[in-house]
This record gives structure tokens, C-alpha cells and sequence, in this order.
């Protein structure tokens, strides 16, 4: 009887403790699978923070990308523009050279030929006068008081040539006997007309009669026939679909790669961030324009979902 109530006790405490222990490890299992939880949705987190970072990162160097590349193409368009403008410029100042030089060597042969008779001069001015190059007459000749002996495409009164300023109010007509006494001959560039409307000169000493001869061609219309190559060249850049390219001409818009309107023009080599563009503008003082090269960031939203 002693025997059986002892097994009984033991048969309990043993049901006791295995349910114990089984409570305990269910305990522990949960435990485990909380902390597990909790560590996978930490790591998840950490994870979504990393990916946001880099993603944050990636774009900042994709921005500095693009704003080199900005910078570049912009800078290779101004030189290539200002290269244009020297030869468009070195050309003119040729074409001016040769027409001086080849109306005072005529004057030059008639004045030897006569014998420096005074009836020379009316024959000179007759020759100059007559002297027809690229289907236009563009040679002037002045005497050293300032008085204009063939007024040519000067298109200034006569009688108040001595006392002519130019669009920058420089005494124009004084400078060009200036640069003759001093230099026999030289160039000059002037807003002869009106502001914008510059000018290249060239002045001679015809070493006779007191008199120079001079021609002068406009720049602007030499750059004119250049504005349709600048188009064709603007045209092939290659620009992405997040990107886009500006050139104003005198403030006013000239080519445009895509349909967009910058609110405010700095004439200033710097960058903007307006809205939702970002934009680099460098500008050409002494050729009136100023090219632009910008894009689109991408929005927060972008980044996110990306």
C-alpha cells in the first residue's frame, strides 16, 4: 500500500516537472521566435535605410555628373562660338586690308603717272570712288583736317563729319586721323549706327594730298550667315530626354532643345536651381549671347520608388 502511494507521488511529480519543462520551452520558443521577429524586422529597416541611402548617393553623383557634363558642353560651345567670331572677324579685317590696299596702289600709280599734279586728286577720288568689290563700293577718303572727300558707306552728313560720335560717343573720325599719324595705317571697331551694331574699320595714309583712305564692313552681317550653321551645330548635340539647351542671342531666345522657359536670364557663368530645374548659364559679353545647359532632377518621390 506504502509501495503504490509512493509510485503515485512520483508518477505526479514527474507529470509536474515534464509539464513544467514543457511550459518552459514553450516559453523559450516564443521567445526566440519574438527576438527573432524583432531582429529580422530590425535588419529589414536597417536594410530600407541602406537601399534609401545609397539610392540618396547615387543620385548625388549622378547630379554632379550631370552638371559636369553641363559645364563641359557648354564650355566647348563658347569656344568653339568665339572661335567662329575670331575668323568671321579675321576674315573681314582681311577682306578690308586687301580693298585699302589695292584702291592706294591705283591712287598710287595715277599720282606717280601725272607728276603729282593737283588735277591727280579728282582723278584719285574718281578711281576710289569707282572701285567695286564683293558688288559693293566701301572706301572712304578723308583728308587730315577731318573733311570728308568721299564720304563712302559711311552714311554720315558731310558737313558735320568732324563733329560725328558713335553709338559709345567716341569721336570716331578723330581716332581713325589718329591712328593714321601715328600708325600710317590700323584697324578700329565702332558702333558706327546704333548700339549692337559693331563696326571694323581699316585707315591708310594715302601719303598724298593730306589725305587716308579707309573701308569698313559690318560684323553683324558677317555673323548672320554664320547663325544658320550655329543652328545645324546646336541641332547635333546630343541631349537626354531629362536635359536641355539654351542659346540667347541678344537676350532673346535663339535655339531651344526642348519647349522649356527659364524664369530668370543672369547674364553670369554660374549655377541656378529654379523650380524643378537645375541649370548652368555662361555668357559672351562681347558676342551678345549666352548658352545654357540643364535637367531635370529626379523628385524625392522618384528616388523612392526607384
Amino acid at each position: 500500500m506504502m509501495e503504490k502511494k509512493i509510485l503515485s507521488k512520483s508518477f505526479l511529480v514527474a507529470i509536474v516537472f515534464v509539464g513544467v519543462v514543457g511550459s518552459l520551452g514553450f516559453a523559450m520558443a516564443q521567445f526566440y521566435k519574438q527576438e527573432c521577429q524583432k531582429s529580422l524586422h530590425n535588419y529589414q529597416l536597417q536594410e530600407q535605410k541602406r537601399v534609401a541611402a545609397k539610392k540618396i548617393q547615387t543620385a548625388k553623383l549622378q547630379l554632379q555628373k550631370q552638371k559636369q557634363k553641363a559645364q563641359k558642353i557648354v564650355s566647348q560651345l563658347d569656344r568653339l562660338l568665339q572661335k567662329k567670331n575670331k575668323e568671321i572677324q579675321e576674315n573681314i579685317r582681311l577682306k578690308l586690308k586687301q580693298k585699302v590696299l589695292t584702291a592706294s596702289k591705283r591712287a598710287q600709280f595715277i599720282y606717280d603717272r601725272y607728276q603729282n599734279k593737283q588735277s591727280n586728286k579728282e582723278r584719285i577720288i574718281s578711281i576710289v570712288k569707282n572701285i567695286v568689290v564683293d558688288s559693293q563700293n566701301s572706301l572712304f577718303i578723308t583728308n587730315f583736317a577731318g573733311d570728308s572727300i568721299l564720304l563712302g558707306p559711311q552714311g554720315v552728313d558731310k558737313t558735320k563729319l568732324n563733329f560725328y560720335m558713335d553709338a559709345d560717343a567716341r569721336s570716331i573720325i578723330l581716332e581713325e586721323l589718329q591712328k593714321v599719324r601715328k600708325h600710317t595705317s590700323g584697324f578700329l571697331e565702332s558702333d558706327f549706327y546704333t548700339k549692337g551694331s559693331k563696326y571694323i574699320i581699316y585707315v591708310q595714309d594715302l601719303k598724298m594730298f593730306d589725305m587716308f583712305i579707309g573701308s569698313m564692313a559690318s560684323v553683324s552681317s558677317a555673323q548672320k550667315s554664320f547663325e544658320k550653321e550655329l543652328f545645324s551645330v546646336l541641332s547635333s548635340v546630343l541631349v537626354d530626354t531629362n536635359e536641355f539647351l539654351l542659346l540667347y542671342k541678344d537676350k532673346k531666345i535663339f535655339y531651344k532643345s526642348q519647349d522649356i522657359t527659364i524664369p530668370k536670364l543672369e547674364q553670369k557663368n554660374t549655377w541656378h536651381t529654379s523650380q524643378n530645374l537645375q541649370y548652368y548659364s555662361q555668357h559672351n559679353q562681347a558676342m551678345g549671347y549666352t548658352l545654357v545647359y540643364g535637367f531635370i532632377p529626379p523628385s524625392k518621390q522618384e528616388l523612392s520608388s526607384n
